[in-house]
């Protein structure tokens, strides 16, 4: 089987990357990025999947169904119109693909790109295309699709997702900052078996510590709850004297 040549890859580079349509700067969300794909599966009738990836390596197209999105820079209407035009043409970044791409950005991207401009334009670069009409003719595409919503081509930084803290690591974090406050038993695993208790007087039946002290076959969730509810009557005044642990 012969490999495909792609003949011209560096100038449709430097024609997108000369144009005011591409960017290079991630300025669409995740999830702003997935309703975008999302639209195009519906008008091509596809179902992409979509990978996200860290670092500064390339945004690609695998196959006919999976697009590979950089965080860093390759979130934006530009780029994801690149990459999908790839899932409808086979011949890398030959005539078929400059002519899908070509009539995506007239179509879907805000800035709606006239395709006499971007011909004027791919000249200077030798880019060569296909038949416009006779693509889009072949895709049923009109301008009835509306085109992308127009953003502020900023770029954002998505916070980090907050790392989970357990609820045996709260109660950790509890022994530590309230110094009434203990826990026997075994606390090294998930199915702990251990006595929580303040300054308490099992033998006075009116001390409020007594009804709270034993947690048996308890989870650290419900551990975490003796251990607040502890707390709350210390804040609330009932401190005492107070053995040290």
């Amino acid at each position: 089987m012969n490999k495909i040549r792609d003949f011209q890859r560096k100038r449709v580079y430097d024609w997108e990357n000369s144009q005011p349509w591409m960017s290079k700067i991630s300025y669409l969300t995740e999830q702003k990025a997935r309703q975008t794909i999302g639209r195009l599966d519906k008008v091509f009738k596809r179902n992409t999947k979509i990978k996200f990836k860290n670092g500064y390596g390339c945004s690609f197209a695998v196959g006919k169904s999976e697009i590979h999105l950089r965080k860093r820079w390759g979130m934006n209407y530009g780029v994801i119109l690149h990459e999908y035009a790839h899932l409808l043409t086979k011949d890398l970044h030959g005539r078929q693909f400059v002519c899908a791409y070509s009539n995506l950005l007239n179509i879907f991207h805000p800035k709606q790109p006239s395709i006499d401009e971007l011909c004027e334009t791919m000249y200077r670069f030798r880019v060569s295309h296909d038949c416009f009409d006779e693509w889009r003719r072949k895709h049923r595409l009109t301008k009835r699709h509306e085109p992308f919503e127009t953003v502020p081509e900023t770029a954002i930084v998505e916070k980090p997702k907050k790392k989970r803290v357990s609820a045996k690591q709260r109660v950790m974090k509890l022994l530590e900052e309230y110094p009434f406050l203990y826990v026997e038993g075994p606390t090294e695993t998930d199915t702990p078996t251990p006595w929580v208790y303040g300054q308490f007087d099992p033998e006075d039946p009116k001390d409020p510590w007594c009804d709270f002290h034993y947690c048996e076959g308890s989870s650290w969730l419900e551990i975490e709850g003796r251990c607040l509810d502890y707390i709350e009557l210390w804040n609330a005044g009932v401190k005492g004297n107070y053995q040290e642990g």
